[in-house]
C-alpha cells in the first residue's frame, strides 16, 4: 500500500487528485454527497465503482469511445451495448440516437446495473431499456466475478467468491429490431459466446465495436484469430483504428497479431462506404 501511494507520488500527472479520487471512491463519500462528473455531454454520479473513479480523476480517459459511437450513430436508428457499466458508452449513444431511436444496454452485475440506471435517470433519458443478464449461447445461470475492479467483472466456471446472473441470448431481445445500426461487445472474453447466441440479431447489424483481448480469449479455450472468423463469417469485413486518427486500416486474418498485453477495440463493418459517410473517417 505505501509503495504504491510512494509510486503514484512520483510518477502520476496529478498525484493528488488520484489519491483524492481513490479516497472519495473507497469511503463511498462522493456516492452520498451526490457528486456529479462531467464527461462530454453528459453527467455521471460518483459512484464506487472503478470507471467513476477514474473519469472523476480524468473525465477524457475513456473518451474515444463515445467519440466513435456518436459519429456513427444517427437520430431514430437501434444501439445495442453488451456490458454496459455504469453507462459510458450507453448514455452517449442514447443521446445521439434521441427520444426516436433505441438503445439495449445488457450488464449482469446487479450492483453495478443499479448505478447505471441511477445514471440514465440523472441525464433524464427515455430511450434505453436496461436488461440485468449476461448474454451467451445458451440460457440458464452463469457464475460471475465480483471484483473491486468493476470495470473488468465476466464470467468464470467457478462459484468461488462469485455471484450467479441470469445469462440469455441476445436473439431473445432483436426479435423486435428491423435493424441494429450499432452492436458494441465488452464481454471480457466471452465475445465468441455472445455472438453465437445472436445469429439471428447479427443478420441485421451494420456495424459492430468489439474488445478483443487475448489473454481473456485464451481462459476460454479459444484465440483472437477464431473471434475474427467468427466475425468474418456473419459478413463484415474487419478493420482496426490507426493509433488515435481517424483512419481505418483492413485487418488480414492469418497476419493478425494482438496485442500481447492489454485490449484493444476492432470494427466489424458491412458497408464500409456507410461507415465512412457516417463518421468521416477515411481508410488507410
Amino acid at each position: 500500500m505505501i509503495k504504491r501511494l510512494v509510486d503514484v507520488v512520483l510518477h502520476d500527472e496529478k498525484p493528488l487528485r488520484r489519491i483524492v479520487a481513490k479516497i472519495i471512491s473507497r469511503s463511498r463519500l462522493g456516492y452520498w454527497l451526490g457528486v456529479r462528473i462531467k464527461v462530454g455531454n453528459y453527467l455521471l454520479l460518483f459512484h464506487p465503482t472503478a470507471l467513476s473513479t477514474i473519469l472523476w480523476y480524468n473525465a477524457t480517459s475513456r473518451s474515444e469511445d463515445a467519440e466513435f459511437i456518436q459519429a456513427f450513430l444517427r437520430a431514430g436508428e437501434t444501439y445495442i451495448d453488451v456490458g454496459a457499466n455504469i453507462g459510458v458508452t450507453v448514455i452517449p449513444a442514447a443521446i445521439a440516437v434521441g427520444d426516436s431511436g433505441k438503445v439495449i444496454a445488457f450488464e449482469p452485475h446487479p450492483k453495478t446495473v443499479k448505478y447505471l440506471r441511477e445514471n440514465i435517470l440523472l441525464n433524464k433519458l427515455n430511450n434505453i431499456e436496461v436488461q440485468n443478464c449476461a448474454l451467451g449461447d445458451v440460457r440458464g445461470t452463469a457464475y460471475f466475478t465480483n471484483k473491486s475492479s468493476d470495470d473488468m467483472n465476466k464470467v468464470v466456471s467457478t462459484d468461488e467468491s462469485n455471484i450467479q446472473v441470469p445469462i440469455s441470448l441476445l436473439d431473445s431481445f432483436t426479435e423486435k429490431c428491423d435493424q441494429i445500426s450499432l452492436l458494441k461487445v465488452d464481454a471480457e472474453g466471452y465475445e465468441k459466446f455472445v455472438l453465437a447466441g445472436a445469429a439471428q440479431s447479427m443478420a441485421k447489424v451494420e456495424c459492430i465495436y468489439f474488445e478483443v483481448d487475448e489473454q481473456n480469449f485464451l481462459e476460454f479455450g479459444y484465440s483472437s484469430q477464431d473471434l475474427l472468423r467468427q466475425v468474418m463469417a456473419l459478413g463484415f469485413s474487419i478493420w482496426r483504428r490507426n493509433g488515435h486518427k481517424h483512419e481505418l486500416v483492413p485487418i488480414e486474418i492469418n497476419s493478425f497479431v494482438p496485442l500481447t498485453t492489454g485490449y484493444e477495440n476492432l470494427f466489424g463493418v458491412r458497408n464500409i462506404h456507410d461507415f465512412t459517410a457516417r463518421t468521416k473517417w477515411h481508410v488507410s
